[in-house]
């Protein structure tokens, strides 16, 4: 008989890069999970930026509210800046080199402004016109390939929220989500590669796990 497979996690945010959220269930659409990286920041020149070189975005969250079109960013339990979100001009933004994303600068500037000051910079916040994930609309992570990463690093456990993943599944064995890859650390950690949105795992959650993902532990 086939595995069976439980679905132990959920993971999104509205803000591309910003704190996840754990909901209870998710609507799966052609763009992903419906709500989820609605936005994301840009610089001057249309790049795409990531947490990973905007430190000041760690520890932030998001909620959006569709109907309303309310956008709340906050830090712990205090909120930083919040307001309704209005399309101005559409931008068309490269991600990573991967696939370009149609979307609209959101056109009150305060916005940009908030973000700016975080980062040390000027970026401007963009809404996507769809989803802004970088490879798939939708990502799996299997417990097992997470158990087997740690076991090859010689740890007790790695938290597998690093990866930032949709869904994460229990059952079956270790990179049963990757078939084909023959490596518990390209399927556990493809992160390394084609998630590029994942370079966050470096930071967040707990220690630093670059030292230790390395050939050995790959296979």
């Amino acid at each position: 008989m086939p595995p069976e497979y439980t679905v132990t996690r959920l993971s999104t945010t509205p803000v591309k890069g910003l704190m996840l959220d754990h909901p209870d269930s998710i609507e799966l659409t052609t763009q992903g999970a419906a709500g989820d990286r609605l936005f994301f920041l840009v610089d001057d020149e249309g790049g795409l930026q990531s947490c990973t070189r905007n430190p000041g975005l760690y520890g932030l969250s998001a909620t959006y509210d569709a109907e309303t079109r309310h956008l709340e960013v906050s830090r712990a339990d205090e909120i930083l800046h919040s307001g309704s979100v209005v399309a101005g001009v559409r931008v068309d933004t490269d991600m990573w080199g991967l696939r370009r994303l149609a979307g609209d600068l959101v056109a009150d500037p305060t916005w940009s402004s908030f973000f700016s000051d975080l980062v040390g910079r000027r970026v401007q916040l963009v809404r996507a016109r769809g989803s802004a994930f970088d490879v798939e609309p939708v990502t799996l992570l299997g417990t097992a390939s997470v158990a087997e990463l740690a076991t090859r690093a010689g740890l007790t456990e790695v938290d597998s929220r690093r990866f930032r993943m949709l869904i994460e599944v229990d059952g079956g064995d270790p990179h049963v989500e990757a078939p084909g890859t023959g490596s518990c650390c390209r399927s556990a950690a493809r992160s390394c590669a084609s998630v590029v949105r994942s370079s966050a795992a470096w930071r967040r959650p707990g220690i630093p796990i670059r030292a230790w993902l390395t050939s050995r532990h790959c296979g």
